[in-house]
């Protein structure tokens, strides 16, 4: 299947506007520009939080988007780390998965019905590139 080129922003926007479809709660935080480019008003541990948490009972998964040639920053690998041993499933979205209607699959089912199998499933994905 050819991969769907988006912006990370476009991707976002899909996503939460699938995620609303299929009754998730979304939230992101949002850069806001100042001075010295753009931040995002984080406190402590807060720098490459996931974009987007996603709830809906009794599901919370923490996502965070790619473009087509993202990659995971040192502070978003420590998140996703912190999240890889809990109880909130973490993954990296891509264009791919949503033009191969994984991305659907999970907003319409919810993730695998234990934290080990969604780590087994988001593992046959393969790195995002």
């Amino acid at each position: 299947m050819a991969t769907l080129h988006m912006t990370e922003a476009s991707l976002q926007e899909a996503v939460a506007s699938l995620a609303h479809v299929y009754r998730w709660r979304v939230a992101h935080f949002r850069a806001a520009v100042t001075g010295k480019g753009f931040r995002t008003p984080v406190a402590y541990d807060g720098k490459g939080f996931p974009d987007l948490i996603l709830v809906r009972r009794p599901f919370v998964l923490a996502v965070e988007l790619k473009a087509d040639a993202g990659f995971l920053d040192d502070d978003q690998e420590r998140w996703c780390n912190a999240f890889a041993n809990g109880v909130v499933p973490y993954d990296v979205w891509t264009p791919r998965e949503f033009a191969d209607g994984t991305i659907a699959r999970v907003l319409k089912d919810g993730p695998p019905p234990n934290v080990r199998e969604f780590i087994a499933y988001a593992a046959t994905k393969g790195t995002p590139t």
